[in-house]
């Protein structure tokens, strides 16, 4: 019912680095009133007969910097008593204002309780069935189709759904601590009760495998996607998770990284080779392999490049050697980074892409010759 609406006082805590406002428009369902608030942050107006109300602040449009730190601490309000709930007042959303249930293709409407303190510090609300329904709906045996729809305000978080014959005592949780957790490999202990359901908030995979004392552990699933196991009732103990695909991976990885070395020692390995001559070119060549230097690493490998050509003028054979070095630097991160478990994450990183630039601006070295010295004749 409406209530009548005299006075304010606004208050702002000293610490906070706020000031109450100067002026309120107070909006409710029979008249606006807009008020001047004095030094204390009072004010007393003509009565206002509302049951709901709406604070505006219109703020001080002549200071920008005033307006930007005008708050709220707290509000009082004068005139009838009880204008303002309680500290925790409890609160019931209509009928038919919750998030609709679907249930073998009938609707059923909701409602939602809580207190203001469930909504400050998000706790779940509770959900209930609209009076056609409140004595529970009857399911005969099979499957049934069930889901949710959301609302204006509310989405359904967890829904149950319970034998009416069942104990009214809630569910005992087993405790669970973490113990290790990477990306492949990962140990959780589980202590005694009855048996439970182990979930990962993650997407179901069959490559993961739990197991407890060399026991493995059937699979199931969670909400029809999070990953879960079956925990049998007993005393508990270490449930270990393994991505059983992981190891075979690393291998491949270990053994294509070995195949990569012994080419570039292969490569790298000084043979004879009878002299030929060389057929005078233009520079169409170089000009296109250092374009797609400055394509691939912008200025970077072009630095790189002018290094490997002024080293070349000491070693012939130095931009050989620094192309091997740099794909084997490359390559041994990269692999050592996803056996160490760190996925792709080391093979993009900048060690591993400026040991390929450097790579690749050797081998461009060695098709530039426009530094180098012509040869003495004698």
């Amino acid at each position: 019912s409406p209530k009548r609406i005299s006075g304010l006082h606004i208050g702002v805590a000293p610490g906070s680095g706020a000031r109450a406002p100067r002026q309120v428009e107070l909006v409710g369902r029979s008249g606006t009133r807009t008020v001047e608030l004095d030094a204390s942050g009072s004010a007393s107006f003509e009565p206002l007969d509302t049951d709901q109300l709406q604070l505006v602040l219109p703020g001080d449009d002549d200071d920008p910097a005033a307006r930007a730190v005008v708050g709220i601490g707290s509000l009082e309000l004068s005139g009838a008593p009880g204008l303002l709930p309680g500290p925790d007042p409890a609160f019931t959303v209509p009928c038919g204002s919750g998030p609709n249930i679907h249930l073998d293709g009938l609707d059923y409407r909701t409602s939602v309780q809580g207190t203001l303190a469930d909504i400050t510090a998000h706790r779940p609300l509770e959900l209930r069935m609209c009076r056609d329904s409140e004595g529970g709906i009857a399911l005969p045996e099979g499957g049934h189709e069930l889901r949710t729809d959301r609302s204006e305000s509310f989405v359904v978080q967890d829904l149950w759904l319970r034998p009416a014959k069942a104990s009214a005592a809630p569910p005992v949780h087993r405790t669970v601590q973490v113990g290790t957790w990477d990306a492949t490999s990962r140990t959780v202990t589980v202590g005694p009760g009855e048996e439970a359901v182990l979930a990962i908030p993650e997407n179901a995979n069959a490559g993961w495998v739990a197991t407890v004392d060399g026991r493995e552990l059937a699979r199931t699933r969670v909400d029809g996607w999070q990953q879960a196991w079956l925990v049998p009732v007993g005393a508990g103990g270490v449930v270990s998770l393994e991505f059983t695909p992981d190891f075979s991976y690393r291998t491949g990885l270990l053994i294509g990284a070995v195949a990569v070395l012994l080419v570039l020692i292969g490569v790298a390995w000084p043979a004879r080779r009878r002299p030929f001559p060389v057929v005078a070119g233009g520079s169409a060549v170089p000009v296109v392999l250092i374009g797609l230097l400055v394509a691939l690493g912008g200025m970077l490998p072009v630095v790189l490049l002018i290094a490997c050509l002024l080293v070349r003028q000491f070693s012939e054979r130095a931009p050989r050697y620094l192309a091997f070095g740099g794909m084997a630097v490359a390559a041994a991160v990269s692999v050592t980074g996803r056996v160490l478990g760190h996925g792709q994450e080391w093979a993009y990183g900048p060690v591993t892409q400026a040991a390929l630039l450097l790579a690749a601006a050797a081998m461009v070295s060695t098709c530039v010759d426009w530094f180098t010295r012509p040869a003495r004749s004698e």
